[in-house]
């Protein structure tokens, strides 16, 4: 089976529940998952001014260019190179004994 698991573990004695620890073991749950950055960014990119979000945009995200078809080119290109290593004559050795032309070239 694949899949998480998630143990939890308590110990001590229980007497009161305490809105602030509670509030703390939430508020560290939420940051390991990662959503707190998620709600700060949709936060500051939806409900703040426009003037606000632009800045945070600014400096949160950069925007690269669409290299999506960078690897397709890439596959094209070493198509072609072995389509012409497939179609290069072969050429005869120098000195090898198979009928070449010994010696060198100046």
């Amino acid at each position: 089976m694949y899949g998480l698991r998630i143990l939890v573990e308590s110990s001590g004695i229980g007497r009161k529940t305490s809105l602030v620890l509670f509030v703390i073991q939430v508020g560290s749950c939420l940051a390991l998952l990662r959503t707190a950055s998620f709600l700060a960014d949709f936060l500051m990119l939806n409900c703040y001014s426009q003037e606000k979000t632009d800045m945070y945009y600014k400096c949160k995200i950069i925007e690269t260019q669409d290299y999506s078809d960078l690897q397709d080119r890439i596959n094209i290109i070493q198509d072609a190179e072995r389509g012409a290593l497939l179609k290069r004559p072969k050429t005869l050795g120098l000195g090898s004994g198979e009928g070449g032309v010994s010696g060198s070239v100046l």
